[in-house]
Parts: C-alpha cells; sequence; structure tokens
C-alpha cells in the first residue's frame, strides 16, 4: 500500500501484491472453513453408525419411545404401569416419531435422532456466537469452536453414537442461554417469562440442566441492577412454576416426582464393591473431556487467573452465574454421582455449550483493542493468504481424523459392521458370546415370558414386547422403594423364564440371587455359560430353553 498526501486528504492506492481480498471471498472462504472443520465432525458420526456402538442404557430410551408409540404410556414393560426410568423424558418423546419411521430398527432410529440433534446442537452454538460476540472477534471465535469440535471428534462423534440423552441435552443448552442473555439485555417482562420459561423445561430435556436454568437468574437478581433484578426475580418465579407443574404432573403419572436414577444413584443404593469399580471413572473421564477441548478452557484460564478483578467487571451477571454452574455441575459428578457408563464424558458433556460460549467472551477480552487492528490486518491480506489459513486449521484435524478412520467398526473383528442395525443377529454372529445368549431366539416365543438382568437395554429392545425384569433399580420402582435389592423380594415380584446372572460388578446382587432358595429350588443354573444362565423349571418354555442353552460352547 502506498500514501500520497493531496490537500488535507491522504489518497490511499494499491499495488497488486498488497490488495485486499475480497469480502466475499473470505466469507465464503471462512464458511467453507467452519463447514470441513464441521465435517470432520459429521464424518466420525457416520463411521460410527452401528449398533453396537451404542451404550446399553441407550436403549433403555427406544423401549420407552415404542410403548409410547404403541400404548400410549411411559412403560418399561408392555401392559405394566408407567415407570420414571428415562432420565430425558425429551428424549423418549424426540425418539417417539422415529420409532413409527424405523419401527424394527431401534437402533438406527437412536442413532438417526442422535446425529440430527448434534448437528442442531452445532448450529446453535455457533448461531449464539454469532448473535453474541462482539463484531470484532465473531468469526475468529467460531471458528476456534468449529475447531476445537473437529480436534475432538473421535470423542464428541463416540459421545453422539452412544444413544444416550446427551445429545438431545447439548441441543436445549444454547437456547437457554440465548434466552437468558436477551433477557438481561433487554430487561422486559416477555423476555424474563420466556427464560424462565425455557429454563423451566430444562427438567423434561434432564434435570440436572435446572441448575443452569436457576444460577442465571438468580445472579441475575443478586448481582445485577434494578431492571436486571425485576427479570431476574421474573424468570426464577417463572422457573419455579414451570418446574413445579412438572413435578406435580410427574408424582400424579409415575407415582414419584424424580427419576429413578436419582434414586439409584444418588442415595446409596449401590453397594461399596459397585463404587470401589467405578472410582476412577469419574477423574479419567473428566481428564479426557479436559483435553478434548483444552484451547476453550485455556482462553478461559488466561482471562480469569491472570486478571480476576478484571474478569469480574467485565462479566454480567448471567456470565458469572452460567460459570459458578459450570463449576458446581462439573464438581457434582466428579464426587457425588456413581458413573456407571460413563463412557465419552457423557457426565460431563452438558457444560460444552458454556464453555464455548465462555471461551470467546474470554477471546473478545484477551483480545481487547486490538479487534479492530487485527480485522483490518486480516482483511488487507490477500485471498490466498486467507486460503493458505484455512488449509492449516483444517490440516490441524489430520490427527482426529486418523483416529476415526483406524477406529471405524469394519476394521474390527468381533461382528462389527458399518451400517449394521440388527442387534439380535450382530449379538449372535459373535463366536463366543459372553453374554446374550439365545436372544434372538427368545424374541421369537410366543406367549408371555420374563428375562430378568442388570443390563437390559439389548434385550430391552430386542425382546421389545416381552417382560424384562429389570435387577439394577433404574427402570422398576419397587427395588428402590424397598431401599435396596433382596432376592426373595425379587421373586415375589418377578419369576423370569430365563435369567442372566449380573456381572461381577454386582457382588451384592449375585450373592443375593445364589443364596436365595427360590433361585436353588426352582432354578437350572448353569454358572459357566458366560455370566451364567438360569432356567425357571416350571417355565413353560423350559425345555426349549435347556435345548437351546445346551448348544452354545462351554
Amino acid at each position: 500500500m502506498t500514501r500520497r498526501r493531496l490537500g488535507d486528504e491522504t489518497l490511499m492506492t494499491e499495488t497488486d501484491h498488497t490488495r485486499p481480498s475480497n469480502p466475499f471471498l473470505r466469507n465464503a472462504l471462512s464458511a467453507g472453513l467452519i463447514a470441513a472443520l464441521l465435517g470432520v465432525v459429521a464424518y466420525g458420526i457416520v463411521t460410527l453408525f452401528d449398533g453396537f456402538q451404542i451404550l446399553d442404557d441407550g436403549y433403555f430410551y427406544a423401549r420407552y419411545a415404542h410403548h409410547l408409540v404403541t400404548e400410549g404410556t411411559v412403560a418399561w414393560n408392555p401392559g405394566a404401569a408407567p415407570s420414571f426410568g428415562p432420565t430425558s423424558l425429551g428424549w423418549v418423546f424426540a425418539l417417539a416419531p422415529l420409532m413409527v419411521v424405523f419401527p424394527t430398527w431401534p437402533a438406527q432410529a437412536i442413532l438417526v435422532g442422535c446425529a440430527v440433534f448434534a448437528g442442531v446442537f452445532a448450529l446453535a452454538l455457533l448461531g449464539l456466537i454469532a448473535r453474541d460476540a462482539p463484531r470484532g472477534v465473531r468469526l475468529p471465535a467460531m471458528v476456534l469452536v468449529a475447531l476445537s469440535l473437529g480436534l475432538s471428534a473421535p470423542h464428541f462423534a463416540a459421545m453422539v453414537t452412544s444413544g444416550m440423552d446427551t445429545a438431545f441435552a447439548l441441543t436445549f443448552v444454547p437456547f437457554l442461554l440465548w434466552a437468558y442473555l436477551g433477557a438481561e439485555r433487554r430487561a422486559t417482562t416477555f423476555r424474563a417469562i420466556f427464560a424462565g420459561a425455557v429454563g423451566g423445561l430444562a427438567f423434561v430435556v434432564r434435570p440436572d440442566l435446572l441448575l443452569f436454568a436457576f444460577a442465571a437468574p438468580t445472579a441475575m437478581l443478586v448481582l445485577g441492577r434494578d431492571e436486571a433484578r425485576r427479570s431476574g426475580a421474573i424468570a426464577m418465579t417463572t422457573t419455579g412454576l414451570v418446574l413445579g407443574a412438572q413435578l406435580l404432573a410427574a408424582q400424579i403419572y409415575f407415582g414419584r416426582p424424580l427419576p429413578l436414577s436419582f434414586y439409584a444413584k444418588s442415595t446409596g443404593f449401590f453397594s461399596d464393591e459397585m463404587h470401589a469399580v467405578f472410582v476412577d471413572t469419574p477423574q479419567l473421564e473428566l481428564l479426557k473431556f479436559a483435553l478434548s477441548y483444552r484451547i476453550l478452557l485455556v482462553l478461559i484460564l488466561i482471562d480469569f487467573v491472570f486478571a480476576p478483578r478484571r474478569w469480574w467487571r467485565a462479566t454480567s451477571p448471567v456470565e458469572k452465574g452460567i460459570t459458578g454452574a459450570a463449576v458446581l455441575f462439573i464438581t457434582y459428578y466428579l464426587f457425588f454421582v456413581l458413573q456407571m457408563m460413563g463412557e465419552n464424558a457423557r457426565f460431563y458433556y452438558p457444560t460444552l455449550p458454556v464453555i464455548a460460549w465462555l471461551a470467546t467472551r474470554s477471546l473478545a477480552r484477551l483480545l481487547g483493542d486490538r479487534t479492530d487492528r487485527l480485522r483490518d490486518a486480516t482483511a488487507r491480506l490477500p485471498i490466498a493468504a486467507h486460503a493458505f489459513g484455512a488449509a492449516a486449521l483444517v490440516a490441524l484435524t489430520l490427527p482426529a481424523v486418523r483416529g476415526i478412520v483406524e477406529f471405524q467398526p469394519q476394521k474390527r473383528d468381533d461382528a462389527r459392521r458399518l451400517g449394521r442395525f440388527d442387534i439380535a443377529a450382530m449379538h449372535a454372529e459373535i463366536p463366543n458370546p459372553s453374554i446374550w445368549y439365545g436372544i434372538r431366539e427368545f424374541a421369537q416365543l410366543d406367549g408371555d415370558f420374563t428375562i430378568a438382568t442388570t443390563e437390559v437395554g439389548v434385550p430391552g429392545v430386542v425382546c421389545i414386547d416381552k417382560t424384562i425384569a429389570d435387577l439394577s433399580g433404574l427402570n422398576e420402582p419397587w427395588i428402590v422403594d424397598a431401599g435396596g435389592f433382596t432376592a426373595e423380594a425379587f421373586f415375589e415380584q418377578h419369576r423370569p423364564d430365563i435369567l442372566y446372572q449380573v456381572f461381577d460388578t454386582y457382588p451384592q446382587i449375585r450373592n443375593e440371587l445364589e443364596n436365595s432358595r427360590t433361585f436353588r429350588n426352582d432354578y437350572d443354573y448353569f454358572p459357566d455359560l458366560g455370566t451364567g444362565i438360569a432356567v425357571r423349571r416350571d417355565s413353560p418354555h423350559h425345555g426349549f430353553l435347556i435345548e437351546l442353552v445346551a448348544k452354545y460352547p462351554r
């Protein structure tokens, strides 16, 4: 760029090699960069479209959704009373239409639903940043978040395809933030009521999200000025009313206000041996999560640690509130929850939208008044430089792409194949199964048939029209109501035709069953088959079951 002075004006002329890049081309290239980074995530999800990828608990929701569609009730067993087993009632209702589309392929319904909500989450999060970030850092912030998702693609994709409610819950959080930020900036009664109503709906999405729903208005009420305090009070009141209505409805419909998992996992229901098995899970999964999103977390830490007073002055009440809520959320799951099936940091992932949003705010503060100069400097770069920078950022995700390729199901020799959704057939193809012996044959039996086990997800969808007796207490309220598992109380409730003996991670339940008089007197027990199989002697299917059990290798 050269300058020449003429009177009081400064005229600027451009040489070819310093000509500013075309704004349209820059924006198109930026959009392409973000799409490419998110494409890495999409590639990871698609390569895990495999029925075996879904966690056993993920199949809970498909069973509930099936009964919702076919019987109109949120029930675990066909024809049974409603059961508050699903942590996320919203995920059950979201899956219901997909169970209509894929009535015989619950795995496909689950994976399609998870993938759709993962996509909505990414778009909602980027939309929130595009609306909320200061103009000078808007595009860098969007690229930063997309890059973080791309770098963590294997981890994020595994979380999404686990079939749990996590992807659905993630989608809700950006909208919750959007509502409260709007109520804070324009303190109108309507916006406050709307934000409070959205916050109250957190209960049906995932109850633990209520921590964010209450933290934001509490911060507005305590730390805000007159208008903000008024909005906070209205929003909190609305959230409380919406939540109260849902708790009352749950009490009337289910006979209890909270999911069974709350009572089972947070009130000492499980034995000390069970806690010992999963004692390291919270720390290990949190470490994986933190490493996956280290760029975002480092920005937040730098912003806070090196200038805490500036951080306090520069942050709004809502930002302070959700920051504290995120810390409390992680602390709660780190120290106070038994993380069974805590794979892929699924208990921590609901904080990701909050972390991403806080990181963009930290980025804006760290750049400060350099934002405009940085934007002008990059605008003067030729389009070739922008293209090179975009290519370099995409190249950073190559290790993630390599990790996805190496983890593809079709490369593993355990009956896993990309695009396979027939769970019964896939389990039957395993050469020496350690669990689910004969599950496909059981599904074809006519008449009443009951299976008992702790890992109820797979049999729950394979034998979707059969009774599944849940020994773990996550879907059947009688165990929680009794204050714990006892074998005799169980046999009073159920007389299963076949019982898959529980894993060693449930030593108390296993010992109760094996020492039970009913178990010894009424069942033929084959302890050398996987975890052990017991067949009821007076079952109308006893002969068939014994013949079936005899076919499998010891």
